[in-house]
């Protein structure tokens, strides 16, 4: 265990689904440095391509050893990690041990084959990580404010087979309300959508506060999904993530050039591997820093 953690994990707002591993991983404890310090998992934002290969591979090691269960005789499976091109739409795509080696483009993605886990890169749009009751079935969402126009929730329950009903989800750490603030070509599409999430600006009468967390409740709940719970972490106001939009107002603030150089964490959903019929149990069932 490092000294620094690692990765923030989900609290299931339904213990059937406590063999299911969610997280969302922090900026700590990394090999990535400058702008991106120190675990930053997204290439091609202009972090060394080999810091963020070592953050990757040190993710995964992680993972499995969570997995791996002292004086068990039971099999693990090895865990693999399925990543996203993502666009900020609505398209969801189903991933097997056949895609893992793709990085197809897709918002969200949904799986039923256990020991695969599906990665959404984000540094203040919100994670969503959905899992069934019976911890057999897993998906994951990203959706910044485009995504949530663009229904991506709604693209991914409908897409996963299982009642939305037996559906628990987790909202991981994203902006929250007091910092996202947006002018009237962003708070006039939301508007319509969900004018409880749209709130007055303190200073400015021209621009709006939105509650990206309460569009997203709003629409699991409209989707049916059983119940929901999460992280309730501002990316923007904690040092323990990545924040685009706080690196952005920092760079005007010293500089007034903005490149919104930052890196991104990973939320990560995951079926357990272990081939044993016998799940395990007593898992952490809380929120956790791991």
């Amino acid at each position: 265990m490092r000294a620094k953690p690692t990765w923030l994990q989900a609290v299931w707002p339904d213990a059937k689904a406590q063999n299911v591993l969610g997280f969302t991983t922090t900026r700590h404890g990394g090999f990535s440095s400058g702008a991106f310090a120190s675990n930053n998992i997204r290439f091609d934002i202009g972090d060394d391509p080999t810091a963020v290969t070592a953050n990757r591979a040190e993710l995964l090691t992680a993972i499995n050893q969570h997995f791996a269960e002292p004086n068990s005789v039971s099999e693990s499976l090895p865990v693999g990690l399925q990543w996203l091109d993502q666009v900020h739409g609505s398209e969801c795509i189903y991933v097997d041990e056949h895609s893992i080696n793709n990085t197809p483009q897709a918002d969200a993605a949904w799986t039923d084959k256990p020991g695969i886990g599906i990665a959404i890169q984000t540094a203040d749009c919100v994670p969503i990580l959905i899992a069934d009751q019976s911890a057999t079935i897993v998906g994951a969402a990203h959706a910044g404010w485009r995504g949530l126009v663009a229904n991506i929730i709604n693209s991914l329950v409908v897409s996963m087979p299982a009642k939305p009903n037996d559906l628990v989800a987790w909202i991981g750490p994203c902006i929250g309300l007091e910092h996202f603030e947006v002018g009237e070509d962003v708070w006039s599409v939301i508007l319509p959508i969900q004018p409880k999430a749209v709130h007055k600006h303190p200073n400015d009468p021209a621009k709006r506060l939105i509650d990206l967390v309460a569009i997203a409740r709003w629409q699991l709940q409209q989707c049916g999904v059983g119940a929901v719970s999460g992280a309730n972490t501002c990316t923007y106001a904690s040092a323990d993530f990545y924040s685009y939009r706080q690196a952005c107002h920092e760079e005007s603030s010293e500089s007034g050039r903005v490149t919104g150089q930052i890196g991104r964490m990973a939320s990560i959903v995951v079926c357990s591997p272990n081939r044993s019929e016998e799940r395990r149990v007593g898992k952490e069932c809380r929120s956790r820093w791991s």
